[in-house]
Parts: structure tokens; sequence; C-alpha cells
């Protein structure tokens, strides 16, 4: 949600939740591999154009393939003219003409003659004014939206500025001519259609009846839409931009502090199999992409909510990537109902296998070459992860995405049920998934098997069931640049910030745990104290907050201050000295790997600390 997104000090935040605390040793998984420089800037791009895409992982072309009519198979395929694109702006009203006097609207309608709409945009507001139209609109527009004008006073404003102006436009006469001016501009966003109540793609706008044979539903009043907004004229934007193809070397520039250590994503294992051999990101002109995407409640009171899906350019210098101007808006699902991914990203996968396989021309110092993209990584919180991967919620039984543990459920003292991963002395963090197998279970699970025989009757009563927790195909596994196990980063925020350390200092010093050896809660004067106490330094945004009276409200960048530089210092004399240990063990841990440059025997020594941490903490 938008509230928990916190500032980042470090590359290393930005990653995915963990299913359970062995999960946080899997350096491997997050968004920051990076690589070293490379000669290889030099390639053309006609020399990258038929270089492949070679993959270290197993998968095998019969289960891609399988993916990729599994997936075109879910969803209703309409033809390319049938496909309902709005190209008018009025699609998508401000304000809805009910806000308006009817009788103003129809004086509007008579005073057509004088303003016939058509190319204005340049011309100027009125004569001799150095602004033109299409400016001052974007601005009015701009202010409207960010006030959350009415109909009523979006017309009161527009009848102020005719008062200063010499000889207005005709377009700032009235609402009506100020909604028909917009009307004129060409309109990027595709309306893709669904029916209202078993969520069906529709084929076209005029389809009356929901074409799935288990609804029928007459669609009068009943059907909705999903926004795409094609990534590649935004691409093609981007290239047209100032600096832009400067910035996207940066792969080839930066300057590292340590060349054998992880710095940026260009490092990790996965990056480097795109980059060397003369791989496709070697070339100069090609990108790669990260996704995220989450839900994000519109009103309290209601289930309303948007789900917006983002594609970050990796290629941008970190502080570059996630800038609001430098990332690519790909989708929109809005509505009291979670997206339907299968249909939701269809758009998008179209889009993304044409990227990957084929390119599209874009301006390169007033020359067209050709850039291919592809998918690489992917960031978000649990319940928006397994939507998208399409497995099971992270309470379900084999919902970790990077292991085959199943979990057991745990009777709570409530008298509930919680579903835990206790830990395996044997093997922490496995048996591992890995990329074919996440193929294979999906085929399975959609009751289909990828080598074109059919299904045995004890396999099919079988596969109605999600297998090892994949409940059927995602598009992510059809894209042959993505790595459906390593790809799927942990978010750190939520699993270390919001979760492990929030958990800690809930079990410190909180009433209901008073009597256990390990509470803290006789101290929590002293503990406020201190911390009000510190005077911080001009990294941290966020001044120290009471633990007793404010801790409910901590943000995650509180939790992030608290846990790398606060908490040791403030305890050290306080808590037992085995208990100290423990914690320390965690902190020192996540502090290696929070780091700008992190080695390799960081990463050795934060896994050796985790796992003590973790298979120490149900005993302490």
């Amino acid at each position: 949600m938008i509230e928990e997104t916190e500032e980042c000090d470090h590359p290393d935040e930005l990653t995915e939740e963990c299913d359970h605390p062995d999960e946080l040793t899997e350096e491997c998984d997050h968004p920051d591999e990076l690589t070293e420089e490379s000669d290889a800037v030099v390639n053309t791009n006609e020399q990258m154009e038929n270089v492949c895409i070679e993959t270290d992982s197993s998968k095998s072309k019969v289960y891609w393939e399988t993916i990729m009519e599994l997936l075109s198979n879910s969803t209703v395929q309409p033809e390319e003219n049938e496909v309902y694109q709005s190209d008018r702006w009025s699609e998508f009203t401000l304000i809805d003409d009910a806000e308006c006097d009817s009788e103003d609207v129809m004086d509007d309608h008579h005073e057509d003659a004088d303003y016939s709409g058509g190319d204005c945009g340049q011309e100027p507001i009125y004569s001799g004014h150095w602004m033109s139209v299409h400016c001052a609109m974007v601005v009015i527009l701009t202010y409207t939206m960010a006030h959350g004008l009415t109909g009523q006073q979006l017309s009161d404003l527009l009848t102020i500025l005719n008062f200063f102006m010499l000889n207005s436009h005709p377009v700032f006469k009235s609402l009506y001519h100020f909604k028909k001016y917009f009307a004129q501009n060409d309109n990027p966003l595709i309306k893709h259609y669904f029916c209202s109540k078993c969520l069906s793609p529709i084929s076209s706008f005029e389809c009356e009846v929901c074409p799935n044979n288990l609804c029928k539903n007459n669609l009068k009043n009943k059907k909705t839409y999903f926004l795409e907004m094609p990534i590649k004229k935004q691409i093609q934007n981007f290239f047209c931009r100032d600096g832009f193809y400067e910035k996207i070397q940066h792969r080839f520039q930066r300057t590292k502090i340590v060349d054998s250590n992880v710095e940026d994503v260009y490092d990790g294992a996965l990056y480097k199999r795109m980059f060397e051999n003369n791989g496709p990101l070697s070339s100069p002109n090609n990108i790669s992409f990260t996704w995220n995407t989450d839900g994000i409640p519109v009103f309290k009171s209601s289930k309303f909510s948007l789900w917006p899906i983002f594609l970050i350019i990796n290629e941008l210098p970190f502080k570059e990537r996630t800038k609001q101007e430098n990332m690519i808006f790909a989708g929109l699902w809005y509505g009291e109902t979670k997206p339907v991914f299968s249909n939701f990203t269809t758009p998008l996968l179209r889009d993304l296998l044409d990227l990957e396989n084929v390119g599209i021309g874009v301006q390169v110092n007033g020359k067209t070459v050709q850039s291919k993209a592809f998918m690489m990584f992917g960031s978000a919180d649990l319940p928006a992860k397994s939507s998208v991967l399409n497995m099971v919620q992270f309470n379900g039984k084999y919902s970790c995405s990077k292991c085959l543990q199943p979990g057991i459920n745990e009777r709570t003292s409530a008298g509930g049920n919680i579903h835990i991963f206790p830990f395996i002395e044997n093997d922490p963090s496995g048996p591992e998934r890995t990329d074919e197998q996440c193929a294979l279970d999906a085929c399975l699970a959609a009751q289909c098997d990828p080598t074109g025989n059919s299904l045995g009757e004890q396999e099919i009563s079988t596969s109605t069931e999600p297998v090892h927790g994949i409940k059927g195909p995602s598009f992510l596994l059809a894209l042959e640049s993505y790595n459906f196990v390593q790809g799927t980063t942990i978010d750190y925020m939520h699993g270390v910030l919001l979760g492990i350390s929030k958990l800690l200092m809930s079990l410190w010093f909180t009433s209901q745990h008073s009597s256990q050896a390990f509470s803290l809660y006789s101290y929590l004067s002293l503990v406020d104290t201190r911390l009000l106490n510190i005077k911080i330094t001009h990294n941290i945004s966020r001044i120290p907050r009471s633990i007793s009276s404010h801790f409910k409200y901590w943000k995650a960048s509180e939790l992030r201050s608290w846990l790398l530089y606060y908490s040791l210092p403030i305890l050290a004399d306080i808590m037992n000295e085995v208990y100290f240990y423990h914690y320390a063990c965690f902190v020192e841990s996540i502090h290696l790997l929070s780091g700008r440059s992190i080695s390799d025997s960081d990463i050795e020594k934060s896994y050796k600390n985790l796992v003590y941490f973790v298979y120490m903490f149900k005993s302490l």
C-alpha cells in the first residue's frame, strides 16, 4: 500500500517478503544482483539481433510451449479489430455531465459555431499572449485533478479566468467547451472488458451475453473493464528524452567500490546470464524490467481498490529507477474484486514476448535502432505475489516460492490455526524449487500433460488441487528471460522490518508477555528515555518516537532505524546476554546484507548468523 512504501537507503531494501525466516539468506534472489563492466559495449545492435537467450536452467521447450498454450486458452482471444480501444478522451470524462446545469449545456451546444474544436492547441489563449491554449488547458486540468474540483467549481473557475482575458479563446468559455477540447485528443489507454459477475473476458464492447458457458449472464450494465497502457509507445517516448540513452549506459560506466562485490542488480547471476558472452543485455540499446504491483484501497468504507502494474528499467542509475517519470505504467485494474491476472496480464504478455523476441524501433541520436526489452525481476508483497505467480496464499501448504517445504498447521493458544515452517536442521532452505518443476506443476494443476499424453485417472483426480502450491500457469512462465523462482524477489520491508523486527519488539515491550524470561516490559520507560534522547544523523529521515505511546504507528523506516542503529546500544546493558547475542546475530546479518558493497564473505557470515537465529528462536 502507498502508506507502507518507505524511502530506501540501499538497493537491497527493494526485496520480496519472506515466507519464513530461512529465506532471508537467499541473497541470489535479490534484485540487486549485478555484473561487472564489459568491453561488450562496442557491440552494435545488428550483432545483437540474432543473439538467443541462453538459459542456465533446464526449462524444457515443451514445457514453455505448453504454458503458452494454457495461457492463451485461459482467456477469450478477440480478433484484432474486436479489441475495443477508445481513441477519445471523452470516454474518460473528468466531470460527470450530471454535475452541469442542463440549460447551460444546451446553451453551450448552440455556441458551437464559435468553436469548432480541431487542432487549436498551439494558438495563444488570446491575441498577443505568450501561453498556448494547450499549455493553459493542461495547467487547468492538473489543478482540477489535484484539488478534486466538482463540475460547478471548474465551471466557475473558467468564468473567473475569462474576466482576466482581453478576448479569450472559445475553449475557456464554458465547461462544455473545456471537455470538448480534450475529446479531440488521441487517448493512449485501451479498455479491456470483462463480466462483472464471473470476471471472464469479453471480446468486444457490443457483446450482450457473457461468453462463459457457466455464467451466460446478461451483460447489460454488468460489464466493466481494466485499462492497458501500451508499453511499447512508452519505451519509444523514453528514448526520445534528452539524456535517457546516456543514462541507460550506467551498467557500462559505473565505478564499483570493490570489483568482486555485489553492488547493484548487474552483479547477480541472473543478470550476468543475459549480459556475458555477448548476451542480449550487453547491447547498449537493450533494457530489462522489474515488475511491481499491489492493491491500493481507495475508500476506508468499501472494498474498492486500485491495482496498477509498474515496470522499473534496471539499466537506469538506482536513484533514477523509481522516479515517477522513469517508471512504465503498464495497466490498471480497479473495482471491488482482486485482479484475475490471467486476464489482466494478457496484453502485457503480448507486448513482452514481442519485445524480447523482435524488439521495437527507437530513436537514438537521430537514427532508428532496434531495442529489445526483457522481464528479469519482480517485487511485491506476499498477497500480491501469490496472485501474480498463481500460487496459494502465504498461509497455505507449499506457499514458499523458493523451496518445496510444505509446512504444517499449528494450533494457537487462542484456538485458531496458523501455518508454520519448522526449522529443518539437515536442509534449512531446501529442497529448492526449479523453473522447470514450476512449469510442470502449473501444467499438472491445469490438468494438462506437457508431453502431449493424456493424464491417468489418478493424476487427473489430484490435479484439480494446487500442485506443490501452484494453482496454474502464470504469464511469467511464458517469458524465456524470466526465472520464475530466482527472479521473484523477497520483500525486505514486510519480511524483516514490518515482520520480524516488529514481532520482536512486541514480544519484548508488551504487557501480555511480561512474565516471560525474554520480556523487557519493566524497562520500557528507560528504553523510551534513551530512544528519545538520541541525536539522529542526516541519513535518518524520521526522529525517534516513543515505543509506549506510538509503537503501533511506527513506519517501516522507523523500524529500520531501530534495527540497524538504535537497538543494540540501547539494549546492551538491559537484555540478558544470551538473548542479546541471539538478537545481535540477526542485526549483523541484515546490516551486512543491506550494505552498498556486499562481499562473498559477508553473504556467508550472514547465512550462518541467520541459520543460528532461526534455529535458536523457538527455544529462546
